[in-house]
């Protein structure tokens, strides 16, 4: 049994922590700040495989930089790379943050840390990135939400 870590890399990245398959933890820190997670067997980190019209040269480096950093520094465990649309399909980023949030629980929901919506978009899809992991089997088995 463990814990997945689900990060949603960027200038200010999301992060969920799972625990036994419950939502434990999830915020927002800086790509220099670890996010330290006792008995992580599993880190899953999102990673663009295509960039849109918003996306400039500099923000594309930034990113690929991030998401290698993450498996640099996570290394030792279980790393597993998943684009987007693999996880959330083509849906609206607003509309997937909104069907993300409508999972939780109100006790949970009035515990995650607040913060603008811009920034809170990230820690969404880090948690929408790992409830989706768990349903996978590669992220069921080991957590024990089987």
């Amino acid at each position: 049994m463990g814990n997945i870590l689900a990060l949603d890399p960027g200038l200010h990245t999301g992060y969920a922590i799972f625990t036994h398959g419950v939502l434990v933890k999830a915020g927002v820190v800086t790509p220099d700040e670890p996010v330290s997670v006792p008995g992580i067997y599993l880190v899953v980190i999102e990673s663009p495989a295509r960039i849109y019209s918003q996306g400039t040269v500099t923000s594309i480096l930034h990113l690929a930089r991030c998401v290698g950093r993450y498996q640099e520094r996570y290394s030792d465990h279980t790393v597993r790379l998943v684009e987007p649309r693999e996880w959330k399909g083509t849906i609206d980023g607003d509309i997937m943050a909104a069907r993300i949030k409508a999972t939780l629980s109100a006790d949970t929901r009035d515990q995650l840390p607040k913060m603008t919506k811009s920034v809170e978009h990230n820690m969404l899809d880090a948690i929408g990135l790992g409830q989706w992991s768990l349903r996978q089997p590669w992220g069921r088995i080991r957590s024990g939400a089987i």
